[in-house]
């Protein structure tokens, strides 16, 4: 019997000592990944809002690369420009153009009277001005609406490099579009996430109400918050301003250097855990207490499934739990102790399972290798590329083949070395993707103590985005009104032309004209009158010239034409009297008047053995031009 009660009472302490440890090493570790988890989700979201501000950049950047290339010298013409771009409010609340003095002279919501709206006070329209270039304002209240509201900045420069407008992009705050989906991720039913700036100033949070006050304005102070605002990023424990205890996740923006924040509750995050370890102990006092009068025989039974549960906690990792149907438990203190286990690995799974779906539906190709460079993770869309493989633990070497493999190797290098990387990068032409442009980021993914064990790898489509700019870039390059090519796209015909010119030793020529008497239309008739004469004269034009000229419009009512492979100054003489003669016959119809429209016309004639720039041609050509008005206009004259 004193045998049997001590080796019941060893039995005893061996299992009390197993099950302690393994139960606090199993809370440790789902502790650690709960947080991890919380930090992984804030990372992809903070790299989402990051997405969302760059694209809103690139896209007012891209518009106001296209109004740089017109001539726009009104309030009126800017409207009419900004209203024929509507889809801006995908992007933006407002967009309004502000001239140098920060006055509001065009507004996509509507016409605004002069004055009314001046910002020339506000920091980001002073820091505009100051770098001429883009930037993403601090949070403000908006003049005329009252609203809290955020403003992307774009200047656009004359031809000596001046602010001459500034376009303003406003997004509300308070507008759930602000952050679209990312605005409904929760942490646990009564988390929360927010977003401040490193001044304090609260940017977003459920409470609407708060935006735009400081974080501490209610009184007190956050502990959390403070370290996040001196540049802490990560996961901490701390309570609230109401007492209530709960992890924080913090990350930084890398477009607005914003403050992402996260807060959920400590008994929503370790509930799980509680409750396990409660049962846990429950079951331990029952274990102690059965096996002081249990004999040798019952300890060694008991001691057959306690050891078969340790085994299946300690492969708990490496074998997640089988779909089957639920087990049934022992009635003792093991089975209370496997049930529970079980109930933790289920929560365990739905947590991992939150994740996987937030990374499946982001419209990114997201995977993760360990240090060997094989994969542990891939989401959804990555699947997708390799249906019929199973991709966990093969290498990407294997997977993605040599050729591929050698490409993005030193990205990842350098990301297991702890270095942050960012590229772009064209797709794999063998999985039918070699027609797009990824931008990749690779980012170490760092244990405790700073030690790398694998890199998370994000990827980005940004084909469609590229080729809304190519085709913004041919918009900018044709005159809205008539069709031929502006002054940008004329500025690059005529140095080819006499580049060519200089190759081939053929001569040339400059054409400079206008309409005559083209003010007193718009004085009598009005601007709409002008604009259809300018159309029906740059028509006429175009049918004019032959099929190896071109024909394109400076601005206003100004035109150039430049003629190529010319034998003599005869050719160009011929082309410019079909020109005054197919303008003035027949007369212009014009609001129910038949207009008399004539045009002058300057030559300036190049010939091959000349040295000559196209600043010169012009400056000659308009010479010539005002020559033929002052010997009546309806004529052309040829530059001395």
């Amino acid at each position: 019997m004193r045998l049997s009660w001590g080796v019941a009472a060893v039995v005893l302490a061996a299992s009390f000592a197993i099950a302690t440890i393994a139960l606090q090493l199993v809370k440790t570790k789902l502790q650690e990944s709960i947080a991890a988890e919380q930090f992984a989700r804030l990372t992809a979201i903070s790299n989402a809002v990051d997405l969302k501000f760059a694209s809103r950049r690139t896209l007012l950047k891209t518009f106001s690369d296209g109004l740089e290339a017109l001539t726009v010298t009104a309030a009126p013409p800017l409207q009419t420009y900004l209203e024929k771009h509507p889809s801006l409010r995908e992007s933006f609340d407002n967009v309004t153009f502000l001239d140098a003095h920060g006055d509001v002279v065009a507004n996509l919501n509507g016409v605004l009277p002069p004055g009314l709206v001046n910002v020339a006070d506000r920091d980001y329209f002073k820091e505009t001005l100051t770098r001429k270039t883009g930037v993403i304002s601090q949070p403000y209240r908006n003049r005329v609406s009252g609203l809290a509201q955020i403003t992307i900045t774009e200047p656009v420069l004359d031809e000596q490099g001046a602010v001459r407008y500034v376009i303003s992009g406003a997004i509300n705050l308070k507008d759930h579009n602000f952050l679209g989906e990312l605005a409904d991720v929760k942490f646990g039913a009564t988390g929360f996430m927010f977003i401040i700036n490193t001044h304090g100033v609260i940017v977003d949070l459920p409470d609407k109400s708060r935006i735009l006050s400081h974080v501490d304005a209610q009184g007190g102070r956050n502990e959390a918050t403070a370290r996040a605002i001196r540049g802490f990023e990560g996961t901490t424990e701390g309570d609230t301003r109401a007492g209530v205890a709960g992890l924080w996740a913090f990350k930084h923006t890398q477009e607005t250097n914003w403050i992402l924040g996260a807060f959920y509750p400590r008994d929503e995050a370790f509930a799980s855990i509680n409750r396990i370890e409660k049962a846990a102990w429950g079951g331990a006092v029952v274990l102690s207490l059965l096996a002081g009068l249990v004999a040798m025989v019952v300890i060694r039974h008991q001691l057959r499934p306690l050891s078969a549960l340790h085994r299946r906690m300690l492969r708990a990792d490496s074998e997640p739990m089988p779909d089957a149907a639920p087990p049934t438990y022992r009635q003792d203190e093991i089975g209370e102790l496997a049930k529970t286990f079980d109930g933790l690995m289920q929560h365990r799974m739905e947590a991992e399972m939150q994740v996987r779906t937030i990374l499946d539906n982001i419209p990114a190709l997201v995977s993760h290798v360990d240090v060997a460079l094989n994969y542990t993770y891939v989401n959804a869309h990555i699947r997708k590329l390799y249906p019929d493989t199973d991709l966990a633990g093969q290498s990407m070497e294997a997977i993605r083949g040599e050729q591929d493999f050698a490409q993005v190797k030193p990205y990842f290098k350098r990301a297991l070395a702890g270095e942050t990387v960012l590229v772009e990068r064209r797709g794999d032409t063998g999985r039918g993707t070699g027609d797009r442009t990824y931008q990749a980021h690779y980012i170490p993914d760092k244990g405790p103590g700073g030690v790398v064990r694998g890199v998370f790898s994000m990827s980005f489509d940004t084909t469609a985005l590229k080729m809304a700019q190519r085709k913004l870039q041919q918009l900018a390059r044709e005159d809205v009104l008539t069709g031929l090519p502006n002054r940008l796209a004329l500025d690059e015909i005529l140095a080819m032309a006499i580049a060519r010119a200089r190759r081939t030793g053929d001569a040339m020529a400059v054409m400079f004209l206008d309409v005559d008497r083209f003010k007193s239309i718009n004085d009598n008739f009005g601007h709409a009158a002008g604009d259809a004469v300018l159309v029906e004269f740059a028509a006429r034009l175009k049918a004019s010239v032959r099929v190896t000229d071109t024909a394109g419009r400076l601005g206003g009512d100004e035109f150039l034409v430049v003629l190529e492979n010319l034998s003599t100054q005869e050719v160009a003489a011929a082309v410019a009297e079909k020109i005054v003669r197919q303008v003035s016959s027949p007369s212009f119809p014009v609001q129910d008047h038949s207009l008399e429209i004539t045009t002058s016309i300057g030559i300036a004639f190049h010939e091959s053995g000349d040295a000559v720039t196209a600043t010169e041609l012009l400056k000659r050509a308009d010479a010539a031009l005002y020559e033929a008005k002052a010997a009546g206009r309806n004529r052309f004259h040829f530059a001395a």
